[in-house]
């Protein structure tokens, strides 16, 4: 329906007077454009409206305007047109509201008579849908952390709760203010339907309510919804279907190096033999690297040991310094890392690599090397039988980045290098390893690749010492 607009034309009067007779001050005019909403039943406005007024004085100026809605104190306003957003009685789907306003001249006479207009509002339901920029991956491991939009065309003031369900599951509902949340299975290792804990935004705690019908090993699609205070509800968007895997293991194994031959196909049997099953994230996928790392925190706390390989690529090291925060609030809580990455000599000197890891700082000779039959041998290992790791060869080991420790550190490993110009003169650490408040090591970190080391075919041996270092 399309609103007309009735312009209210102002009458020149003409009047002569007696010379010096004093002239009364008379009150200005005051105009509404729209004076009339011919609207009735549904077909109503939404409850933001925008409204235009003027004023007109015969003997002077208008300095300001009044305003009142549905009878309520007079509101001073400079200007002549406004967007109101009113506001319906909770539950209410429709309202009629009555609009004042008056000119106010220069001696501050108001008009007497107020430009009038009943403006038929009604309440329109919430729009909410899932944000799938940060969808995870089709299969994913059991945490899955979701976004959602939710709007309202009265004002996302008027938003009441967001409904969530999972599969067939029951509905719960979260404060308007909600915008993510992450879910975990209660029981992640074990495969069927069961409930899960929910997680708001980044609270820590679990939310009161938990959904119901979570598939791990299955199927899972999640259906969302938005009620506002009028009792609308939006429509139902649902998610795409997720296949959720179980958890195998306490010990997860983070790949990023996708050269041939790939490390995983030594590691995996080796942690395998020791640990009896593992988790596996290869992050030379890129969407397998979550779109949100508070997911990737949340899947680090369900294991006891995080073991994260990658190469020195820009990718790869963004994905490592993106993550500083997760691995220290995951140190926080007793979870052990062993990383082997070739840090290389153009880190930058503020990489996050630098906060989390026990390098002090890298050495200042280069082109460190280890030949073909070159070894590293442990130091400091305080009673766990760690062994003497030898270049797997034939060829040698090339751009190493040996580094000074911090003073908080202790020293792992030192390797026999060579340099390309000659001797090597500076520093041979090529592994460290921090200590949190017992003492205990929680934090090793080699600079060389641990698949090269395995010219002794001991790295069984190694991977076994690591395991008797963190198991407290």
């Amino acid at each position: 329906m399309k609103l007309h607009f009735i312009w209210i034309a102002a009458f020149l009067f003409l009047f002569s007077c007696k010379k010096g007779e004093k002239i009364a001050n008379q009150a200005p005019e005051t105009y509404l454009f729209l004076d009339k909403i011919e609207l009735s039943g549904s077909d109503r406005l939404n409850s933001i409206v925008q409204l235009h007024w003027n004023g007109e004085d015969k003997d002077g100026i208008v300095k300001h305007f009044e305003f009142s809605i549905n009878g309520s104190d007079w509101q001073m306003t400079t200007q002549t047109d406004s967007t109101f957003r009113f506001n319906l009685t909770s539950g209410a789907d429709s309202a009629d509201i009555k609009f004042e306003v008056r000119a106010v001249d220069d001696q501050n006479l108001k008009d007497p008579t107020p430009a009038s207009l009943i403006i038929p509002i009604k309440n329109t339901a919430p729009t909410i849908q899932f944000d799938e920029t940060y969808y995870p991956s089709d299969t994913i491991y059991p945490v899955l952390t979701f976004l959602w939009n939710a709007n309202d065309i009265d004002g996302n003031s008027t938003l009441d709760s967001i409904y969530l369900k999972v599969n067939n599951g029951n509905w719960i509902n979260f404060p308007p203010n909600v915008s993510m949340i992450t879910i975990i299975p209660n029981s992640p290792k074990n495969a069927g339907k069961q409930n899960a804990k929910v997680y708001t935004q980044y609270n820590k705690n679990p939310f009161a309510q938990i959904l119901t019908d979570f598939d791990v090993n299955g199927s899972n699609q999640f259906y969302i919804k938005a009620k506002d205070k009028g009792g609308l509800f939006s429509d139902i968007d649902s998610s795409k279907v997720f296949f959720v895997e179980t958890q195998k293991s306490d010990i997860v194994l983070v790949d990023g190096v996708g050269t041939n031959p790939r490390p995983i196909t030594l590691y995996g049997p080796i942690i395998n033999q020791l640990y009896g099953s593992y988790d596996y994230l290869d992050f030379t996928i890129a969407s397998n690297f979550p779109k949100m790392t508070l997911t990737l925190e949340w899947w680090f706390q369900l294991h006891k040991e995080i073991f994260w390989y990658a190469p020195s690529t820009i990718t790869q090291l963004d994905y490592i310094e993106r993550s500083e925060a997760v691995i220290q609030n995951c140190l926080n809580i007793g979870r052990k890392f062993l990383f082997s990455i070739p840090v290389p000599k153009t880190l930058n000197p503020t990489s996050a690599i630098y906060r989390f890891s026990p390098i002090d700082s890298l050495t200042i000779q280069k082109d460190a090397f280890m030949l073909g039959t070159s070894e590293a041998f442990p130091d400091g290992i305080n009673g766990i039988n760690y062994p003497i790791l030898k270049n797997t060869g034939p060829g040698l080991i090339s751009q190493i980045s040996p580094f000074y420790p911090k003073a908080s550190a202790n020293v792992l490993y030192r390797a026999d290098l060579t340099a390309s110009s000659g001797g090597w003169n500076d520093s041979t650490i090529i592994a460290a390893k921090l200590l949190n408040s017992q003492n205990k090591a929680n934090l090793i970190f080699f600079v060389i690749p641990l698949d090269k080391l395995n010219g002794n075919s001991n790295l069984v041996q190694f991977f076994q010492a690591i395991k008797d270092e963190f198991n407290y």
